[in-house]
C-alpha cells in the first residue's frame, strides 16, 4: 500500500509539473502576442496628432526626405507602430508613382503595406474592442494594395483586399461624426461601390454580400472629410476631384477644391498635373499652360510623361493639330505604363483624325480609349463617336 501510496504522488506530482509547464507556456504565448498586438494611440494625444499630421504634410508637400526624417522620429518614440509603416509607404508610394518602373521601390512599399496591415489586425484582435486608429490604418494599407494591384490589373487580388477591409468600412459609418477621417472610408465606399458595379457589371459577383452604397453621399461625405479630417484632407481632396472629373463628367465642380490643393501644396506634381487635366476638360486651355510648363521642367519621368499628353490635349483644344499628333505619339512610343495616359493620346489622335476626315482611324483610336480607360469622361466619347460613325 505504501509502494501505491508513493508511485500515485509520484505520477500526479508529474502531472502538476506537466500542468504548470503547459499553463506556463500558454501564458507567455498570449503575453507574447498581447505584448505583440497592443499599440499606443498615437492620435490619442495633441503631440501625437500634430507628430502624424505633420509627417502627412510633408509628404504631400513632396518633400520626401523631411517626411522620412519625421517618419523616423516617429518610429523612436513608437516603435514597430504599424501607423509608421503606413506613413513610410505612402512617402515611398508618392516617390514610385506615376512612372511605376522602379520594382524594388514597389516591393518596399508592399511590404510596408502588409506589415502596417497585419500589425493593425493583430492590434483590433488583441485589444478585443474597436480602435479607430488601427481600424484606420488597416483600411488604408488594403486600400492603397487594392490600389497598386488595379494597376496591374490583378483584379480578383484587388477585389480581396476590399473583402479584408469590408468589415472596418462597415464600421466607418458609425464612426464619421467622432472621427472625420473615416468620412473619407465610408465616402469611397458609398461612391464606388454604386458606380463600379455599373461600368462595371461583373463587379456584381464579387460586392454581392456588401450593403448598397449612395454615390450622392458619398460626394458628400468626400467633400466634408477634405474640409474636415485630421489626416486625410488632401488625399479627400485628390479623390474628390478626380471623381467629378473623370466619372462625374463635372470639371467645373472640381476646379475651386483642386485650386485650394494646389495653393497648399504648391510642389506636389500630381496635383498639378491633376489641375492641368481638369482645366482643359473644362475647356480652359489657357488657365492649364501654366501647370504644363512647370510639370515640363521637372526631372521626375513619369510627370514630364503626364505634361506631355496634357500638352497634347492643350494643343487639341487650340487647334494647333500637327503638334498635338506628335506629342500624342510621343506618348505612345514611350511606351509608359500609365493607361490613363495612352488613353489620353489616344483621345487626341482620334479627335484629331475625326477633324481631318479619317473615320476609320479615329475609331481605332476611340477602340483603344475604351480598351485602356473605364472613366466616362474619354469613354462616353469613344462611344458616341463609335455608335455615330
Amino acid at each position: 500500500m505504501s509502494l501505491i501510496n508513493k508511485h500515485s504522488a509520484s505520477v500526479i506530482s508529474s502531472c502538476q509539473k506537466r500542468s504548470f509547464r503547459i499553463l506556463a507556456l500558454l501564458f507567455l504565448l498570449v503575453t507574447t502576442i498581447n505584448a505583440q498586438a497592443n499599440y499606443t494611440v498615437i492620435s490619442s494625444s495633441v503631440i501625437g496628432r500634430k507628430a502624424i499630421s505633420d509627417c502627412v504634410d510633408q509628404i504631400y508637400k513632396f518633400n520626401f526626405m523631411k517626411a522620412e526624417f519625421l517618419t523616423k522620429q516617429l518610429a523612436q518614440q513608437y516603435p514597430a507602430h504599424p501607423a509608421i509603416s503606413l506613413l513610410s509607404a505612402t512617402n515611398k508610394y508618392w516617390q514610385w508613382y506615376p512612372a511605376r518602373g522602379n520594382k524594388q521601390l514597389e516591393e518596399q512599399i508592399r511590404g510596408l503595406l502588409n506589415e502596417a496591415s497585419n500589425n493593425s489586425s493583430k492590434w483590433l484582435d488583441g485589444s478585443g474592442r474597436d480602435v479607430p486608429e488601427a481600424m484606420f490604418v488597416y483600411f488604408s494599407a488594403e486600400a492603397l494594395l487594392a490600389r497598386m494591384d488595379n494597376f496591374q490589373h490583378a483584379t480578383i487580388a484587388s477585389v480581396g483586399h476590399a473583402k479584408n477591409a469590408y468589415p472596418y468600412i462597415k464600421k466607418s459609418f458609425d464612426l464619421q461624426k467622432t472621427y472625420p477621417d473615416f468620412l473619407l472610408v465610408a465616402g469611397l465606399f458609398n461612391y464606388y461601390r454604386e458606380e463600379y458595379v455599373q461600368i462595371k457589371p461583373f463587379y456584381k459577383t464579387f460586392v454581392w454580400f456588401m450593403q448598397d452604397g449612395d454615390k450622392t453621399e458619398g460626394l458628400k461625405q468626400l467633400k466634408m472629410a477634405s474640409q474636415t479630417s485630421m489626416f486625410s484632407k488632401a488625399e479627400a481632396g485628390i479623390y474628390l476631384a478626380h471623381i467629378l472629373t473623370d466619372y462625374e463628367k463635372k470639371p467645373n465642380e472640381a476646379l475651386p477644391d483642386l485650386f485650394s490643393l494646389a495653393e497648399s501644396y504648391p510642389n506636389n506634381l500630381y496635383i498639378q498635373g491633376k489641375l492641368a487635366e481638369v482645366l482643359l476638360s473644362a475647356g480652359k486651355p489657357a488657365k492649364a499652360l501654366v501647370y504644363i510648363q512647370n510639370l515640363m521642367v521637372s526631372n521626375v519621368t513619369g510627370y514630364k510623361d503626364l505634361a506631355l499628353a496634357n500638352r497634347a490635349r492643350y494643343n487639341l483644344l487650340t487647334s494647333n493639330l500637327s503638334q498635338a499628333t506628335n506629342d500624342a505619339n510621343q506618348i505612345l512610343d514611350a511606351k509608359v505604363k500609365d493607361e490613363h495616359l495612352l488613353a489620353l493620346a489616344h483621345q487626341v489622335l482620334a479627335a484629331v483624325d475625326s477633324k481631318q476626315g479619317r473615320v476609320s482611324q479615329a475609331k481605332l483610336h476611340y477602340k483603344k480609349v475604351k480598351e485602356l480607360s473605364e472613366y466616362p469622361i474619354l469613354t462616353d466619347e469613344a462611344d458616341n463617336y463609335i455608335r455615330n460613325h
